[in-house]
């Protein structure tokens, strides 16, 4: 999930250009995901990438080696995220919301050591989908 990072959109041509594609409907689901789950994790460092993709990250440090844990993108069924569940419970994570149903295994996108999961958002499902990124961070800054 390693990418450089800019605060500003139109930094990242890749993704400026998937952003305008997507409908009005997918703009506002991606924009109010981003917007409250920016309010629930404090001190994330965040970004758009050319992937394209928009990264909520926490800061290196000595006992960090991986900084991205949260990856909002689009596919061509909508929005998803992909979640780092390093040292968590898959099923107490799923179990924690109501609506989010978790992909099969993302293996192909994974380092050694990580743990990904992967999941559609739908407008009915920010609330559930921010919880689960705010769980994973919280979790993230507790333990690294």
């Amino acid at each position: 999930m390693s990418e450089a990072k800019s605060r500003r959109m139109g930094d990242k041509q890749n993704f400026l250009r998937k952003f305008g594609q997507c409908s009005n409907e997918l703009q506002q689901i991606f924009t109010q995901t981003r917007d409250r789950a920016l309010v629930r994790c404090v001190g994330t460092d965040w970004g758009y990438t050319n992937k394209p993709d928009f990264r909520f990250s926490l800061n290196k440090t000595q006992n960090r080696n991986w900084e991205t844990y949260a990856e909002l993108l689009f596919k061509q069924r909508g929005l998803f995220c992909n979640l780092r569940i390093d040292g968590m419970n898959r099923e107490t994570l799923r179990n924690s919301v109501e609506t989010i149903q978790f992909h099969a295994s993302l293996g192909r996108l994974q380092r050694p050591g990580e743990n990904l999961v992967s999941f559609a958002i739908s407008e009915s499902q920010i609330d559930d989908a921010v919880s689960l990124i705010s769980q994973v961070f919280t979790h993230h800054l507790a333990n690294n």
